[in-house]
């Protein structure tokens, strides 16, 4: 249950990864649209925003909060690039679509948290390994305990066994309540 936490954890991380492609100043329109074609085409493409430079700018004021001040001191000049933001289905292919951005003609640069995504990436990955680790140890932990008990129940047995066989009785027919037995004490531990 554990495990399965830490990768659903883990998703909803990497699920949150966004990549944004910086523009230059001065394109017209058209350029800017033609940019947004070129994004539109990548594949695993969730979603894409565009955001202009006022909205980036009233974006940034919003997260000073108090510290305002900071940015009015620019006066009416905005320094904040018109940008692309996106989202993917898989976003692994985060880096090499920031890669692939940096080649259209009108982009500035990409940013998307390189280290961090990378070392999340990372991460994520050595819980998914860890998982499986463990949940292979438990199994087999399992198949032992349940291996055990069965040999320790035909050696407590093994007289029964005997006249069994003296009786005449296959070793089928002397195997299957053993079997039953041990897959419900494993059933019973299970729960």
């Amino acid at each position: 249950c554990g495990v399965i936490n830490l990768n659903n954890m883990a998703s909803s991380l990497e699920n949150q990864v966004q990549l944004s492609i910086y523009l230059k100043d001065g394109l017209t329109t058209d350029q800017i649209m033609a940019v947004g074609k070129q994004i539109k085409a990548i594949p695993n493409l969730k979603h894409l925003e565009f955001v202009n430079k006022e909205q980036a700018m009233k974006e940034f004021k919003e997260r000073l909060g108090d510290q305002q001040q900071l940015v009015n001191a620019l006066g009416d000049v905005n320094p904040l690039p018109n940008s692309y933001v996106l989202t993917f289905d898989n976003p692994s292919d985060v880096k090499a679509t920031a890669k692939l951005a940096t080649t259209f003609q009108g982009v500035e640069s990409t940013h998307y948290g390189q280290d961090i995504v990378e070392e999340l990436f990372r991460i994520t990955q050595v819980i998914r390994i860890g998982g499986i680790v463990l949940i292979a140890f438990l199994a087999a932990a399992t198949l032992f305990i349940i291996s055990n008990t069965i040999r320790l129940t035909v050696f407590a047995r093994r007289k029964e066994i005997a006249i069994m066989k003296y009786v005449g009785a296959t070793n089928g027919f002397i195997r299957w309540p053993f079997l039953i037995e041990g897959m419900l004490l494993g059933l019973i531990g299970a729960i």
